[in-house]
């Protein structure tokens, strides 16, 4: 289980699974990615902030930054 901060600084919790030998995302991704909206092709950026928790960055297809992500 790991945590993921959107622009929201809300707390989304994700269970991880090995799957075909790859560590993915698993429950609670397909919620966190409705819940904020992300269209196909984004880049979402996560960095690493201790204790289980990451913290995300949203590009748009422009690579452009989010601009909605300041106002969380």
């Amino acid at each position: 289980m790991v945590f993921l901060r959107g622009p929201s600084r809300n707390k989304w919790p994700i269970e991880l699974a090995k799957i075909s030998g790859e560590i993915r995302f698993a429950r609670g991704w397909k919620e966190f990615l409705s819940d904020h909206c992300v269209g196909y092709g984004w880049l979402l950026v996560f960095r690493y902030d201790g204790q289980s928790q990451f913290l995300e960055t949203v590009f748009f297809q422009s690579s452009c930054k989010d601009p909605y992500e300041s106002l969380g």
